[in-house]
């Protein structure tokens, strides 16, 4: 039985699917994880089965797709699994769950009729392929379900592939419902020095980070903090590469602790007897790189470790959102995860339960590079050609550099979220970002809105008037009514030396 959310959710789905002419019927779902979004569209199937309809359901990794068929088949949805050497091939089924890279080299091979409707799992991934299936399908409703619609590599929006949006449920929302538990946030006195720091496909370049996590950029003792703060729940941590996690899983071990390691290279018997036995507590943690970043469904994941830094707000809320289901489907009263931020990604982006302002972005900012290609090993977009994938820490150049072990020791203490303190700081970091921005626009001459949509990249927002508080040395801001086309709130200024200067922002 779906929940009130999900019933709402299907009901605005429906309704921009009708408002939108053929051929343009893309529509993208957003839903924080744990909400529901694989039964969402099952359900959603189920309801086109009755006019014969032909679905696709399409994933980026094997635990999704099957994920999908599972949830296919407790509803008694025939269909057939089109991913290589699978037992449940079946093209004469109505309904087709697909692994990406299958579909696309199948439908290269074979005459396929075309799908009605295309299911996107995690579309905030496979961007390229996305635009290849709008285009190659233009007359199939795509409908598209992620809890961060941005794209890792560029924080660009999705409009370039959907057409509209609804936003079915966020995390706060969830929370308050007792369908999601509270986090817990353990975080440092100290703050990560980023500066300067290189970025590759969206994110810090891992070698460089690397090589400053050496120096004592990793905060805190992350076994020590665990020993004192998670009170021996099962665990999730996120590294920064695999030299990385083989290290936190060793120094685990060590003072024994039982700890492994899965990356995107982990063979799945491997993958699913260390899933196991950190769910029946065999495993205390379970160190990775690039594989829990989403579909990763354990409710009884109980504590989070943020061990690797990160730009991108979306790989922030996938990280964090692994350790929010509850329990027993509810949230009992006191239940929450608990989270030890060893790299300041909770001062750098916010907490995750704060309420973001979405939007496609269709059309906007057309100076941020597209996603070139894919990383062969996690298959998340790559812009440029790094030596080292950003996201899993896979090796795409070899080269005789080794990557930097990663030194522990460092003596600070974690201590826990004070919401005054993190907001203070929070303010005090948007404040500045916008000063920052403001008069590299003015000194360049940028166009119009790109100061704000420069601040919404990094923050997930326009900026608010509050940001702007403390600017005002070059440029004097005024609000401006709605614009029409976009319906959002602009603003604009007037420069000091007489130049006019315009940005969009709420």
């Amino acid at each position: 039985m779906l929940r009130d959310y999900q019933i709402e959710g299907k009901r605005r789905i429906r309704e921009e699917l009708a408002r939108l002419p053929e051929g343009e019927r893309r529509v993208l779902c957003v839903a924080a994880t744990g909400a529901g979004k694989t039964r969402m569209f099952v359900d959603l199937i189920r309801d086109a089965m009755s006019k014969n309809s032909r679905v696709w359901v399409i994933a980026p990794k094997r635990q999704l797709v099957s994920q999908a068929a599972g949830k296919l088949s407790e509803v008694g949805i025939p269909y057939g699994v089109m991913m290589a050497n699978h037992p449940l091939t079946n093209y004469k089924r109505n309904v087709q769950v697909c692994s990406r890279e299958t579909l696309r080299g199948r439908v290269e091979k074979y005459n396929f009729t075309s799908p009605d409707i295309i299911v996107i799992d995690e579309a905030h991934l496979g961007y390229q392929f996305q635009m290849w299936l709008a285009e190659k399908y233009p007359a199939a409703t795509i409908l598209g379900f992620t809890a961060t619609p941005i794209l890792l590599a560029t924080s660009r929006g999705l409009g370039d592939i959907y057409n509209a949006m609804v936003e079915v449920a966020n995390i706060d929302t969830l929370i308050r419902q007792g369908w999601l538990v509270p986090p817990r946030i353990f975080l440092s006195d100290k703050h990560i020095d980023t500066s300067g720091l290189k970025k590759t496909g969206g994110d810090w370049n891992q070698r460089e980070l690397a090589k400053r996590t050496d120096k004592r950029e990793l905060i805190g003792n992350i076994v020590e903090e665990w020993k004192k703060h998670s009170e021996q729940r099962p665990t999730v941590a996120f590294a920064l590469n695999v030299e990385h996690s083989n290290h936190i899983v060793e120094e685990f071990n060590n003072c024994g602790i039982p700890a492994a390691h899965i990356d995107a290279h982990t063979k799945d018997p491997v993958r699913n007897a260390n899933i196991e036995e950190l769910r029946t507590g065999k495993l205390k943690v379970l160190s990775s790189v690039g594989v829990f970043t989403e579909g990763f469904d354990l409710p009884a994941v109980g504590c989070v470790v943020f061990a690797r830094a990160t730009e991108s707000l979306a790989m922030y809320i996938q990280m964090g959102g692994r350790g929010l289901r509850p329990m027993s489907g509810r949230a009992e009263d006191g239940e929450n995860c608990i989270f030890l931020d060893h790299a300041g990604n909770t001062m750098r982006h916010g907490l995750i339960t704060a309420v973001r302002e979405w939007s496609l972005d269709k059309g906007a900012d057309k100076e941020t590079p597209k996603p070139d290609h894919e990383c062969p090993h996690c298959e998340k977009e790559l812009t440029g050609y790094p030596s080292v994938c950003p996201w899993c820490g896979g090796i795409l150049k070899e080269e005789e550099e080794k990557q930097c072990e990663i030194r522990f020791g460092d003596d600070s203490e974690l201590i826990e979220y004070d919401p005054e303190q993190v907001a203070a700081s929070i303010r005090e970091k948007r404040r500045e970002y916008y000063n920052e921005l403001e008069t590299m626009g003015f000194l360049q001459g940028w166009p119009a809105k790109k100061v704000g949509m420069e601040f919404r990249r990094k923050f997930g927002e326009f900026p608010k008037h509050r940001d702007r508080e403390t600017s005002g040395m070059m440029i004097k801001w005024r609000p401006l009514p709605l614009n029409p086309n976009k319906m959002e709130p602009y603003w604009e200024g007037e420069a000091v030396r007489g130049n006019a200067y315009a940005g969009g922002g709420a």
